[in-house]
């Protein structure tokens, strides 16, 4: 039988995905595997969602010596608030279903008659976490500051009992590999691609803990060994 590989070379993955996104209505996959290092005997099976909070808050500039918080110190506010918010909620599970929060950046102006402090605060969001129930609680701690939201991603955990994951099993396996299984905190064009409902698995070989460092590199024989792990998945399917 005949069957179409559509190897995909997908763009700005570190960004806002525009490469998995301009496909993701134009095929109607069987099943697809998405290339990020893992090591060549793990599978990656899932990825926490995400969103980016952009807070902005201002008002008539005030003298330093009054009582009275000023724009900079109401988004510290807030921010500590999401964070206690994500303590509670992360107390007793493992990372993956953590709620994570990250203040990515923070900056504060004023033309000596308005002041006003902007942030962006990136939200990792778990399996079984409901975005809305964050958006409810910044309305309850925001203030009068405003708010947006930009780069939502939903969180994917993609199961084990289909045809892709065994065929991966049985090829890492014939390459003497113990199969490994993960879960990883941060996101993906996974999180993107689900939309198709098949089978769908993380794969590649490397150390994804090296990504975009100096010392980010493939041990070749890794290397070899991924490739032959993929030419039997793809026999196999």
């Amino acid at each position: 039988v005949d069957r179409r590989i559509v190897v995909v070379g997908a763009v700005d993955e570190e960004g806002n995905s525009r490469g998995a996104r301009a496909i993701v209505e134009r095929f109607d996959p069987s099943c697809i595997v998405i290339g990020e290092p893992s090591g060549w005997d793990t599978v990656t099976l899932g990825y926490r969602g995400r969103l980016n909070i952009d807070y902005a808050h201002g008002g008539p500039k005030a003298h330093s010596s009054l009582p009275e918080p000023n724009s900079c110190e109401d988004a510290v506010v807030f921010f500590q608030k999401l964070k206690e918010l994500s303590r509670r909620f992360n107390e007793g599970k493992t990372p993956f279903y953590q709620l994570g929060m990250k203040l990515i950046s923070i900056n504060s102006s004023d033309d000596g008659f308005r002041e006003k402090t902007t942030m962006r605060i990136n939200v990792r969001i778990p399996v079984g976490y409901e975005i809305e129930t964050l958006k409810n609680y910044v309305e309850t701690a925001r203030g009068n500051a405003e708010i947006g939201y930009s780069s939502i991603e939903r969180p994917v955990k993609a199961g084990r009992g289909n045809r892709l994951v065994s065929s991966f099993m049985r090829a890492i396996r014939s390459e003497s590999g113990k199969v490994r299984f993960t879960l990883k905190t941060g996101t993906s064009d996974m999180n993107i691609l689900q939309k198709y409902g098949g089978p769908i698995v993380t794969y590649g070989p490397g150390d994804s803990r090296l990504d975009h460092t100096p010392n980010e590199h493939l041990d070749l024989g890794e290397y070899q060994r991924a490739v032959n792990v993929l030419k039997r998945v793809l026999e196999t399917l």
